[in-house]
């Protein structure tokens, strides 16, 4: 969660300062050390966090059923991206074990900037879809417009452990482990060295590596 606020409190360094220096020494997500410094104070920038998730295998599991939707409880909540094989959709609530999702694949020319655009907004009326259908790799999105809003968010996913039956679908850190690799998500141009080095630190193959069942 430090990434995340660093991201998200940092400004555009000054008019006028000095930029990075190419070969300074850089920290997670692209800050050289003492960076603060150099930059503006600036307010906290509003955050939208997409969340990658796969609930299972072939099928959700049951018991992520409960957190998912709690997920949209949540003041923060901008639904779920998902669906099932060959449809797509986008989830805004539920009922009772069913999912509400808008089906956003109505396909039309374009048309000039200056027209009015009321006909590119849903046009078909909200459906439902069992929980135990939707294909357990789908996107939860959260909408921070400030701090408060994000530690409040911090808080709620927190809380989410302690329901009974359910599980998480996901965790919440206050720092990287040290032992994870360290992207620089600000800097996406890698060379051959760094890429090699990534595919190698992924590389499931490796004759090191080996599966212990327990």
């Amino acid at each position: 969660m430090a990434d995340v606020r660093r991201l998200c409190r940092s400004g555009l360094p000054c008019a006028g300062a000095e930029a990075f220096p190419a070969d300074s020494e850089r920290h997670c997500n692209g800050f050289p050390a003492g960076a603060e410094g150099g930059e503006c104070t600036a307010p906290w920038r509003p955050l939208v966090l997409l969340i990658p998730l796969r609930l299972g295998l072939a099928d959700v599991n049951a018991a992520y059923a409960g957190t998912l939707k709690h997920c949209f409880r949540m003041p923060q909540s901008l639904g779920v991206i998902g669906g099932k094989p060959n449809s797509a959709h986008y989830f805004i609530g539920y009922v009772g074990e069913e999912l509400i999702y808008l089906d956003p694949h109505t396909t039309q020319p374009a048309v000039a900037a200056a027209d009015r655009c009321p006909s590119f907004h849903c046009q078909h009326p909200p459906g439902r879809m069992s929980i135990t259908e939707l294909d357990p790799s789908i996107a939860v999105g959260f909408f921070c417009k400030t701090e408060d809003d994000f530690n409040d968010w911090c808080q709620q996913v927190r809380k989410l452990s302690l329901l009974g039956g359910a599980l998480p679908m996901f965790e919440l850190v206050e720092q990287q482990p040290s032992h994870l690799a360290c992207p620089d998500v600000l800097n996406l141009s890698l060379d051959s060295s760094d890429a090699e080095r990534l595919e190698r630190f992924f590389d499931s193959e490796d004759e090191d590596f080996e599966i212990l069942s327990l």
